[in-house]
C-alpha cells in the first residue's frame, strides 16, 4: 500500500507478489488508486495522474490473471467459495465487495465472478421467473407447488414443509425482489396517472373535485411510502446520496409531486364559492402534478439497468445522450441565429409595442423548431401583412417585397443545414 501510494510502481509489484492473499491485496491497491484519481487536481498532478491510472491497470490485470489461473486449475466451486470468503484484514469485505467498490469491470466481467452473480440473482431458483409467473404467484401463493418455477434447492416431501420451503426461497430471491418491484412500481404509477386524470380535477358540472375519494386517500399513502424510503436512503447515506444521478431526479420527481398534491388541494375557506379550492394554485397544481408524472415513467429506465437485456441498452442509450449533448448544442445556436434573424427581417422597432413583445419572442422558437418537422410556414412568413408570431403596431405599413425575398432565402440556407445536421 504505501509502495502504491508513493507511485513505485516495481516497488509496489515486488512487495504484492509476497502477499499471501494476492487477489485482495491487487484489489486492494485498484480501489485506492480510484479513490486517488479522484482527487483533486492541486493534489494530483497530470503526471502523477498517468502513474495512478497505470498502476491501476496494471494491478487489475494481475488480479485478472490469478483469478484465470486459479479457475483453471481448481475449477468453478472452490473459486466461488473463495469469492464469497471475506478477507481476514477486512472482514465486511468479499472479492465481490472490492472489485465493485474500485470499479474494477474487467474483473468483474470474468466468467466465475459473473457464474457467482448470476447464483446471486437467482438464489435457489434454477431459472428466472417472467414478471407474469411472479404476479400470478402472489396472488395465489399455492401455485408454489406447482412446476410454475423450478427451485435448485432440496425438495421435502411434506407438502407443507416444502410449501414453506419454496416460499422462503421465492420471496428472498433477487431477481423475484427485482420483478415484484418493477411490478409494484408499474402499478403505482399507473394508478396515480388514473388517480390524477379522474379524481384531480373538475366535476361535469364544472366544480373541483373536492371530495378526498378512496382512490386519493390511496394514492396519498402509496406516495408517502416511496418518499419516507428515499428520505430513509438520504439519512443512512448523508450528502453521498446526491452523487448518484436517479437520486437527484428522485428528488426533483418527488418535490414537484408534492408540491403539486398540495397546490391541489388548498382549501378556499370561502363557504358560499363551490369550487372549494383557490382557483390559481389549484390550475399550477396540475401543472406540477403533470410533469412529475413524465419523470416517474422515465423513473423506470433506473429500474431496467439491473436487467440483463435492457441494460446494457439504457448504458448505451445514456452515453449516447452524453455525446448528443454537444450536437444538440450546436443545433440550438444555429436555429435560435436564424429564428432571430426572421425576427428582424420581418419587424420595425414600432412593432415591438407591450401587447406584441411576448408573441413576438414566441416566434423566434416557434417557427425555427416546427420547420424543423417539415412545417415550413411558407404563407406566414411571405406574408406582407400581420401574422400570428409577428404582428403589425396599429397603422404599420406591410412588409416591402426586400423583406419576404430575404426570409425565404434564409429558409432555404436553414432547411439545407438541418438535413445535414440531421
Amino acid at each position: 500500500t504505501w509502495a502504491a501510494l508513493c507511485l513505485h510502481v516495481e516497488i509496489a509489484e515486488y512487495m504484492w507478489s509476497n502477499t499471501q492473499e494476492p487477489i485482495r491485496a491487487a484489489l486492494f491497491v485498484v480501489m485506492l488508486m480510484r479513490k486517488l484519481g479522484k482527487l483533486n487536481k492541486v493534489l494530483v498532478t497530470s503526471t502523477e495522474r498517468a502513474s495512478v491510472e497505470r498502476i491501476q491497470t496494471r494491478f487489475e490485470e494481475l488480479a485478472i490473471h490469478i483469478l484465470q489461473g486459479l479457475h483453471n486449475s481448481y475449477g468453478r466451486d472452490v473459486i466461488e467459495k473463495a469469492l464469497r470468503s471475506q478477507w481476514t484484514r477486512m472482514s465486511d469485505m468479499t472479492y465481490i465487495d472490492m472489485a465493485f467498490n474500485s470499479v474494477s469491470k474487467d474483473f468483474v466481467a470474468e466468467a466465475p465472478c459473473q457464474e457467482l452473480q448470476n447464483r446471486r440473482w437467482k438464489d435457489g431458483l434454477a431459472e428466472e421467473p417472467g414478471i407474469w409467473k411472479v404476479i400470478l404467484i402472489l396472488l395465489c401463493p399455492l401455485l408454489l407447488l406447482t412446476d410454475m418455477i423450478m427451485f435448485n434447492k432440496k425438495e421435502f416431501p411434506n407438502i407443507f414443509r416444502r410449501f414453506v420451503k419454496r416460499f422462503q426461497v421465492f420471496q428472498t430471491s433477487p431477481s423475484v425482489k427485482f420483478l415484484v418491484e418493477i411490478a409494484s412500481y408499474c402499478f403505482y404509477i399507473a394508478f396515480q396517472t388514473y388517480t390524477i386524470i379522474k379524481h384531480v380535477g373538475k366535476t361535469e358540472s364544472g366544480d373541483h373535485n373536492c371530495s378526498c375519494s378512496g382512490y386519493k386517500a390511496v394514492w396519498f399513502v402509496w406516495f408517502a411510502g416511496y418518499l419516507l424510503e428515499e428520505m430513509a436512503q438520504l439519512y443512512e447515506e448523508g450528502w453521498r446520496w446526491l452523487s448518484n444521478v436517479w437520486n437527484k431526479l428522485d428528488l426533483i420527481m418527488y418535490s414537484l409531486n408534492l408540491i403539486g398534491i398540495i397546490l391541489t388541494n388548498i382549501p378556499d375557506g370561502d363557504d358560499s364559492n363551490p369550487n372549494c379550492y383557490v382557483e390559481e394554485p389549484y390550475q399550477w397544481g396540475r401543472v406540477i402534478l403533470a410533469c412529475s408524472s413524465i419523470l416517474f415513467f422515465l423513473r423506470i429506465l433506473h429500474l431496467f439497468i439491473a436487467h440483463k437485456y435492457l441494460g446494457p441498452t439504457v448504458l448505451m442509450v445514456r452515453k449516447m445522450a452524453q455525446d448528443f449533448q454537444v450536437f444538440l448544442l450546436m443545433f440550438l445556436m444555429v436555429a435560435i441565429a436564424f429564428g432571430i434573424g426572421y425576427t428582424v427581417v420581418l419587424t420595425d422597432p414600432a412593432d415591438f409595442i407591450p401587447e406584441n413583445q411576448n408573441t413576438i419572442l414566441a416566434g423566434v422558437f416557434f417557427y425555427t423548431f416546427f420547420q424543423m418537422y417539415g412545417e415550413l410556414f411558407v404563407d406566414d412568413l411571405n406574408s406582407a401583412t400581420e401574422t400570428q408570431y409577428f404582428p403589425r403596431a396599429t397603422g404599420a405599413a406591410d412588409r416591402v417585397p426586400v423583406r419576404r425575398v430575404t426570409v425565404t432565402i434564409m429558409v432555404g440556407v436553414y432547411m439545407a443545414i438541418v438535413v445535414l445536421m440531421l
